[in-house]
């Protein structure tokens, strides 16, 4: 777990060795001294001597190993580990406790962590949950180890990443590397953290010395005082009003650094810094609210209510982080727009299928590219401490977290918990944000790709393409649409008895919005062509 590879670099010849080296009485075949070796369980010497022939059958292999056989190696491993975690539950708390208390490892731990963790380097999902635990232990217990320093950066990112492990197999083994992600993730932020220290300290020195040397400067006259000083400084500041939330606090030269900097800063806020933004009241009437998204889009009646849902008992807009998963061009896109124009939202989109790295929360002021997040940008635009935030296509997000750019499932993860997002660390201002009350909808074609630490932070709703009992909802409004993208009199949209005989048999029991304005345009201009038709 510190970077060092596994006796062999296999798991096999690893555990093999390991056996061999605790539990010598597994070679010499000696039962009863095995068995007293292990504190007198006859299941237990049954166990490691299973697990060791296993082993040994694949250290002696002469032709190599196969698929097969490895997929038995893993069959045969993971019933070993269940029967050890079980057997290891059944001793006596006591036992446990008065080990712990003296500083006593025992060996059947050890053995029972590195099984766990060969299982993980091995593809379980399941060792690889349990495997962050057993890094968790280790970082407590090992104190002088020389490789603390790699064993803290490898909680830290699994913390970080919340146990989330990206299959990356180990070039010329057939392991996968599970702590090596963590292990960076934890590094990186570490490096980053220093990084900014050093900076700050820095920034601190300049000012000190420029501080000095404007106080060794003359110093002006004293102002007299005046009435309009007197007021000023004795009147009250206002309240803010309910739902306002202070999301950018106010700047300092400390936190800002170099001059350029805080210029920058100022231009990408403007007055959004320091003042207590108001929110977005939530509707009045609910039920109006709901009619009128259900009679938009009549094809996802769940999507205005699974909203309605999450703003309950609210007075404004606040916290949702909803994923809509159904086929293309069913209108998962426009109904974000839809429903923040409906409720005087600001409204954010950002496409995920053109993401390659975590800009979507921001990048550094020190780079010339430096900008604001998105999130954080939409709120400084609309002066507002909440709004609708949309990401496309979130599971086609690309991008590595091995590289300087990282990955835009990466920054979703902080954005969307609670208490990061309160107190979210913004690259650009190097501030601390509130965007805890910022609506999260998220659309996708389908979960594969989208982490499950991820999935866990959000609800999804499967939603389904418009059918033949929509048709009368849906027409008119993309009739009205294809005028006023063409310049021509709404009238012109509303067709007659065979125009709607023509759709209904060219649309059949239903299929994608982007199909029906397809069908639509087509009457209209077969309409246009035809000089004897009337226009309405």
């Amino acid at each position: 777990m510190c970077g060092a590879r596994p006796t062999g670099d296999t798991a096999h010849r690893d555990l093999y060795e390991h056996l061999v080296t605790e539990w010598p009485d597994v070679v010499a075949l000696d039962r009863p001294a095995l068995v007293e070796a292990v504190g007198g369980s006859e299941v237990m010497a049954e166990l490691l001597s299973s697990t060791y022939l296993t082993c040994a059958e694949l250290v002696g292999a002469r032709h190599g190993i196969d698929r097969v056989a490895r997929r038995v190696f893993q069959t045969r491993l993971l019933s070993a580990s269940t029967e050890l975690e079980r057997l290891l539950a059944l001793r006596p708390a006591e036992d446990v406790e008065l080990d712990l208390g003296y500083g006593i490892h025992n060996p059947l731990d050890d053995l029972d962590e590195r099984i766990v963790y060969h299982r993980a380097s091995l593809g379980d999902r399941l060792a690889a949950d349990r495997l962050r635990g057993v890094v968790a232990r280790h970082a407590r217990r090992d104190g002088n180890v020389d490789g603390r320093p790699a064993l803290i950066a490898t909680l830290l990112g699994a913390e970080m990443l919340d146990g989330y492990v990206e299959p990356r197999c180990i070039p010329g083994t057939h392991r996968y590397d599970v702590v090596g992600q963590w292990r960076e993730a934890g590094e990186e932020y570490v490096a980053q953290a220093a990084l900014a220290t050093r900076e700050r300290i820095r920034d601190a020195i300049v000012e000190a010395r420029a501080s000095a040397s404007e106080r060794e400067a003359e110093e002006p006259a004293p102002k007299r005082a005046s009435l309009a000083g007197f007021r000023k400084a004795v009147a009250v500041v206002p309240t803010p009003p309910p739902g306002a939330v202070v999301v950018f606090p106010a700047l300092s030269k400390s936190s800002a650094g170099k001059p350029d900097n805080l210029r920058d800063i100022k231009a990408a806020l403007g007055d959004a810094l320091g003042a207590a933004l108001p929110g977005v009241p939530v509707p009045d009437d609910w039920d109006a609210w709901e009619a009128a998204a259900v009679a938009r889009w009549p094809h996802m009646p769940g999507v205005p209510r699974a909203i309605r849902e999450a703003q309950a008992g609210r007075t404004h807009w606040g916290s949702m982080r909803l994923c809509l998963v159904g086929p293309a061009g069913i209108g998962k896109t426009a109904i974000g727009r839809f429903i923040a124009e409906h409720s005087g939202l600001p409204f954010s989109r950002y496409n995920a299928d053109n993401s390659t790295d975590n800009s979507y929360g921001g990048t550094s002021i020190r780079w010339n590219s430096g900008h604001l997040g998105t999130v954080a940008a939409m709120l400084a635009e609309h002066m507002r401490a909440t709004g609708l935030a949309q990401v496309d296509e979130i599971e086609k997000a690309s991008g590595h977290r091995g590289t300087n750019g990282g990955r835009l499932h990466d920054v979703l993860h902080g954005l969307w918990d609670d208490e990061t997002s309160s107190r979210w660390a913004c690259p650009f201002s190097a501030m601390t944000l509130d965007l805890s009350n910022v609506a999260y909808l998220a659309t996708a074609n389908s979960l594969a790709g989208i982490p499950s630490s991820l999935r866990d932070r959000m609800r999804v709703l499967e939603v389904s393409a418009p059918g033949s009992e929509h048709l009368a909802a849906l027409v008119p409004q993309v009739a009205a649409q294809a005028c006023r993208e063409q310049g021509l009199d709404p009238a012109w949209g509303v067709l007659d008895g065979v125009e709607w005989q023509a759709l209904r048999g060219a649309w059949g029991q239903g299929g994608s919005i982007r199909r029906l304005q397809r069908l639509v345009s087509t009457i209209l201009r077969a309409r246009d062509a035809d000089p004897s038709t009337p226009r309405h």
